[in-house]
């Protein structure tokens, strides 16, 4: 299986994550073009700077050698040949909605009319409404609510690196994690005295570390409902305590959530 997956530069949940995943189970047969350096261990790009600081998604791969030169030289040649095409079974845009011109410009190359090449895309964007309608016409759609029932586009969440799971509950002395954006929640007297929304860990470890002791985590619908703190939490044995989380349309994520029973829905 080769896939060529587009990126782009910065971070981005629902790409990122599944680029990851896509790494470890193909290896060099799953390439990252450009390069994206966040991923990697190695990476130089200050945590600070990240996104959500880095944690959980960025940052876990070991980075390997691939020839992007060539990938490069496909792409500039893509209108004189079909050298893309006989390379890749699938290409993936990490993210439609800011790759755009790179979807205009493999469709004015006629890449779209590949018969061996499947084209993926990806919408990772909080809005409702799909980037490009027109792409539902040359691959698989992707994105994390469809509002508007559109038959063309595929329901996809969010998730979280294997490493990233407790391998065993530990034991808790804090009621709730520390840090908390919620404002509602801080009606609650223990959580306006122990809490705060601002970001307090400058490491990783630091954060898991707070949530391997604590009982519960408040979160909350965004732009959208399906956020990564929701599933740092359930890999740290850490009950996710959601506002308003009965509001959330049965169809969108993150899915198999159940009121008292492995979460809980408050207002």
């Amino acid at each position: 299986m080769k896939i060529l997956f587009l990126t782009k530069e910065y971070g981005d949940c629902l790409g990122d994550q599944i680029f990851y995943g896509l790494r470890m189970r193909f290896g060099a047969d799953c390439i990252d073009f450009p390069h994206k350096e966040i991923m990697y261990k190695n990476s130089m790009i200050p945590s600070v700077n990240m996104y959500g600081r880095g944690f959980t998604t960025w940052k876990n791969l070991p980075d390997i050698k691939i020839d992007r030169e060539k990938i490069f030289r496909m792409l500039a040649d893509s209108i004189e040949n079909d050298s893309l095409l006989t390379w890749f079974d699938y290409v993936i845009f990490q993210r439609i909605y800011k790759q755009q011109d790179l979807y205009v410009y493999l469709k004015n190359c006629g890449v779209f009319k590949a018969r061996k090449t499947k084209f993926v895309f990806l919408d990772g964007e909080d809005e409702n409404f799909p980037a490009l309608t027109e792409a539902f016409n040359f691959g698989t759609y992707f994105k994390r609510d469809n509002p508007y029932n559109h038959s063309e586009i595929k329901m996809i969440g969010l998730s979280i690196p294997e490493v990233k799971i407790a391998k065993k509950k530990t034991k808790k002395t804090r009621i709730f994690s520390i840090f908390m954006q919620c404002r509602e929640a801080y009606n609650i007297e223990w959580v306006n005295r122990y809490c705060t929304d601002k970001y307090v860990f400058d490491k990783e470890k630091e954060y898991y570390d707070d949530l391997d002791i604590s009982k519960y985590a408040v979160t909350m619908k965004k732009s959208c409902w399906d956020v990564p703190r929701n599933y740092e939490n359930a890999a740290r044995y850490v009950v996710n305590c959601i506002y308003n989380f009965d509001d959330k349309p049965k169809d969108v994520g993150p899915y198999g959530l159940k009121d008292m029973v492995n979460c809980i829905s408050f207002r």
